[in-house]
């Protein structure tokens, strides 16, 4: 898998972004939160530059608490699951369409 898109949030996002570009700009000018601090970093502190910092390979960090979790990912990492029920979706929308009745093929 190539790009795979985080969070509902980042669908919407990514869609807003192939629509207006600037309309996203403008949003997250609005509604973003800075993800800075101002805590000064030492002199001898880590960095990535040329290589990963030993220690850090997870993605967590100090705004875990505004992570909102999303099913749709599970689906996106599942793909056969995600097929699976966009079927069985279809199949009930014809069913409750009546499409489908007992001894009527379709």
């Amino acid at each position: 898998m190539r790009d795979f898109i985080v969070g509902d949030v980042g669908k919407v996002l990514d869609l807003l972004q192939k629509i207006s570009p600037s309309l996203v700009d403008s949003l997250l000018l609005l509604i973003g939160f800075a993800q800075g601090t101002n805590e000064p970093k030492s002199e001898d502190a880590p960095n990535n530059i040329f290589a990963p910092v030993a220690g850090y390979d997870r993605v967590e960090g100090d705004f875990n608490k505004l992570a909102i979790p999303s099913f749709l990912d599970w689906f996106d990492m599942n793909p056969p699951l995600k097929w699976g029920a966009v079927a069985l979706a279809v199949l009930g929308v014809v069913a409750f369409l009546g499409g489908w009745h007992p001894g009527n093929d379709i």
